[in-house]
């Protein structure tokens, strides 16, 4: 940028971006064709890709599924036509399905342009910022139009309806309510407009011009964790954030679009095991005739799950007593269906790592993020509302039933069902008042993308969640079903790729799971960790600190921040920020090994080194890490044997 050049929100690079231009992006959606549908996806360049699509099409049927081309400079506004192509295939014997999506695209490219038209049939009340409102409406008009398909030359007045919808989109609801709301005489709700308007791009004039100035002062008060991001430059970031999120969903299409074929082809073909005692027995039956492991889902007459559950009479008989308008009798049905699906779905054999559409249907395998999944695709062909629940190491879903209850629905674990009491509950709503059940409700009728985030109090979270260190513990977060099923679908790739030292295929994964989910501890972890193994320390930071932000009691965080910090030769940060993993959860083993780390690169060959060391092979005696740097420590202060004897324990559990 020149000098004397007008500052404004760096929209553009998010409206012309080219998400699939990189390796790392193409080898993800690749992935995620794989394990959905079995659906291949081919790269082309544009002009092949241009050859194909005037043709008619650029998804072809093969043996075993389908094959879609992509051009690998695949615009966000081209997406949009690329999901309904999909959608268009995957619900071609129920074509309703996919008109929703559609209608939702158009209605956001609708969206930008009002805004677009709002902000610019203002513009001369905007004295403060006029250069920023005038790139930003231009921006969001064109953007808007690209999204309807290039439709609307001519810049139309909105309608009193529109230009509600417009400021509530721009200034959020509780603004746009607590403003213009309670206005009712016209001329003056219009100058309350203008005044809105023109304050809001003052504020972000005045944001530009003090973004620059040093932070030398706010960074030395600082704690190795804390954001240092000024205010001023937190606002600017904040409605940058929002718009890119606004502006991105198209990217998000593909990924749905083939989320949804996996689901469909789930319910479609998913045949039901035999009982669990006959597959154990076939199993051994099978290992024992063949001399290898072998799945016995075969075992006996098999038929399909959704007709085992007689599916079409469950359906009719919750539309019957929905015809009824009982509402008690409404609710007591659909948790009646809700068990039905949950013991049919607890009847799958369990494998940690079956989570996949297509894998469950190959192998007939589950885990507790293929449980939910499974669980929720039967729920929502049932028309049952219920939300997606995101916990550490888990996966729940919880039921909304129509006389107002949440009931917490393990999957698999028809036994630790439980409904939610406002006394089991800690957390806030919108408004900053304690969260109560009815705020879950509420939440389920128009959810968030973001979710909802609460903490079960007390011994409850504990026997819930037994499997969760007290360091690690992390908030419950609540999704709407389509999303939440996608993000911890997402999630599990994405640790999936970590173990395959895949990095930039992770933090490719978790950066399209925190589009859909920008609050979920873990996938903050999962992208830090990815991005410090990739060398990107000070990348890593940020990702940590924004699981910190989510919750500052969150060990990990502090682990990834401080092993990052080392990198960048930052030890006494990193001393000090293992010291704060190790204040909120004293036995990470890590932490200790860490802190251990720091204090013989800052000099300390002594006891104090050695006592961490020690400590650390104490909370995780299989880890071998803690026993070489041990090893080399005892060395460099002269117990020679001791080392030796370290150094073989490093050895043994190296093997």
């Amino acid at each position: 940028m020149t000098k004397g050049e007008q500052e404004t929100f760096n929209l553009k690079p998010i409206i012309e971006q080219t998400p699939f231009d990189s390796l790392s992006a193409q080898a993800f959606l690749r992935k995620w064709g794989e394990i959905n549908d079995g659906m291949k996806i081919q790269f082309l360049e544009r002009e092949k890709w241009a050859e194909k699509k005037e043709k008619g099409s650029f998804r072809e049927k093969t043996t075993g599924g389908m094959t879609l081309f992509l051009p690998k400079d695949l615009h966000l506004w081209e997406m949009v036509g690329v999901m309904e192509e999909i959608d268009k295939d995957t619900f071609a014997e129920n074509p309703k399905k996919s008109e929703g999506k559609k209608a939702e695209m158009e209605s956001l490219g609708k969206m930008f342009k009002n805004v677009g038209t709002y902000i610019r049939e203002r513009s001369r009340s905007i004295k403060e910022g006029e250069g920023i409102a005038e790139a930003m409406a231009d921006e969001f008009y064109s953007y808007g139009k690209l999204l309807a398909g290039g439709e609307g030359d001519d810049i139309a007045d909105l309608s009193p309806e529109e230009t509600e919808e417009a400021e509530k989109w721009l200034f959020g609801e509780n603004i746009a309510a607590s403003r213009m709301g309670s206005i009712e005489d016209e001329e003056k709700k219009e100058e309350e407009r203008r005044e809105t308007l023109a304050q809001f791009f003052r504020i972000a004039d005045k944001a530009f011009v003090l973004q620059n100035r040093e932070l030398s002062e706010l960074k030395e008060k600082a704690t190795p964790w804390d954001d240092t991001t000024p205010i001023h430059s937190a606002f600017l970031k904040k409605v940058e954030q929002s718009i890119q999120e606004e502006a991105e969903k198209p990217k998000w299409e593909i990924d749905s679009a083939i989320f949804r074929r996996g689901m469909e082809n789930l319910l479609k073909n998913l045949e039901r095991p035999t009982s669990k005692e006959l597959v154990c027995l076939a199993e051994v039956y099978m290992e024992k005739l063949f001399g290898k492991k072998t799945t016995a889902s075969f075992f006996g007459a098999q038929e399909k799950l959704i007709e085992a559950l007689h599916f079409s009479t469950l359906k009719k008989e919750m539309n019957e007593v929905r015809e009824s308008g009982d509402i008690a009798s409404i609710g007591l049905k659909e948790s009646e269906i809700a068990l039905k699906i949950q013991r049919a779905v607890r009847s799958f054999p369990y494998r940690s790592n079956a989570n996949n559409p297509s894998d469950i249907i190959e192998k007939k395998y589950i885990n507790c993020v293929g449980a939910s999944t499974l669980g929720g695709a039967l729920l929502s062909e049932a028309g049952i509302n219920y939300l997606v629940g995101a916990v550490p190491e888990h996966s729940l879903l919880f039921l909304v039933t129509a006389d107002g209850k949440v009931i917490w629905h393990d999957m698999l674990s028809p036994d630790a069902n439980e409904e939610l009491s406002d006394d089991m509950l800690e957390g806030v709503n919108e408004e900053g008042k304690p969260l109560t059940v009815a705020d879950i409700v509420s939440f389920s009728k128009n959810p968030k993308i973001g979710g909802l985030m609460f903490d079960i109090k007390g011994i409850k979270y504990i026997k819930k969640l037994p499997q969760v260190e007290e360091g690690q513990r992390q908030y419950i977060t609540l999704f709407p079903p389509e999303v939440g099923q996608q993000v911890q679908l997402l999630s599990n790739t994405t640790s999936a790729f970590i173990k395959l030292k895949k990095y930039k295929e992770a933090i490719e994964t978790s950066k399209q799971a925190l589009a859909f989910s920008p609050k979920h501890l873990l996938l903050y972890n999962n992208l830090g960790y990815a991005l410090l193994r990739s060398g990107r320390d000070e990348e890593a930071i940020i990702e940590y600190k924004k699981a910190l932000a989510l919750n500052p009691q969150f060990s990990l965080a502090y682990d990834g921040i401080g092993e990052a910090l080392l990198g960048l030769d930052d030890v006494s940060g990193a001393k000090e920020t293992f010291e704060k993993a190790i204040s909120v959860h004293p036995t990470d083993s890590y932490a200790h090994l860490g802190l251990g780390l720091s204090l013989v690169r800052l000099g300390g060959f002594d006891n104090a080194a050695e006592n961490e060391f020690k400590e650390a092979i104490s909370l995780k005696p299989d880890r071998p890490d803690p026993y070489l740097h041990l090893s080399k420590l005892l060395k460099k202060m002269g117990k020679i044997e001791e080392s030796e004897l370290a150094y073989e324990d490093y050895l043994l559990r190296s093997k």
